[in-house]
């Protein structure tokens, strides 16, 4: 239910931003998604019950497609860029950035098997999202530090 009525609410919140969005806004709503995630994660950690599974859901919900409508246009930029300065093929960087996802996604699996087996599987189970929300933030400096890198190399 909860999932259902969030992404009717996101599906609303994506048309519009999509809608009125620039481009220069894209880092501003990566952030804000970065944020609700990390949110999320703190009283999914916090709360440990229910409620916090129910909040972190909503705030997941809320960020996957804000994430999404931003880092997609941030990565097409970059695998541009990248392959006009390289004169390579873009499938070429598109196998490269799902590489790195999937070393990402086993860096959780990982982070979250270490915790369980290091210290308990309740302490994995509150505080590796977080760790991973927390980590997630610091995309912001390097989203930021791209989009203008890329942005000089396409206008030349």
């Amino acid at each position: 239910m909860i999932q259902g009525v969030s992404g009717a609410l996101t599906a609303i919140l994506v048309y519009v931003l999509g809608r009125m969005a620039k481009p220069e806004d894209r880092l501003k709503i990566f952030v804000a998604g970065l944020i609700i995630f990390c949110v999320g994660t703190v009283f999914n950690g916090v709360l440990f019950s229910a409620t916090g599974v129910i909040i972190f859901v909503l705030c997941k919900v809320i960020f996957q497609p804000l994430f999404d409508l931003a880092y997609f246009p941030i990565m097409m930029q970059t695998i541009d860029a990248v392959a006009k300065i390289e004169k390579r093929n873009e499938y070429t960087y598109i196998l490269s950035h799902e590489f790195g996802l999937f070393l990402g996604r086993a860096f959780g699996l990982i982070l979250f098997i270490a915790l369980a087996y290091g210290v308990s599987e309740d302490f994995a189970l509150k505080y590796a999202l977080i760790l991973v929300g927390t980590l997630q933030l610091a995309a912001y400096p390097l989203a930021k530090n791209i989009i203008k890198q890329t942005s000089s190399i396409n206008h030349e």
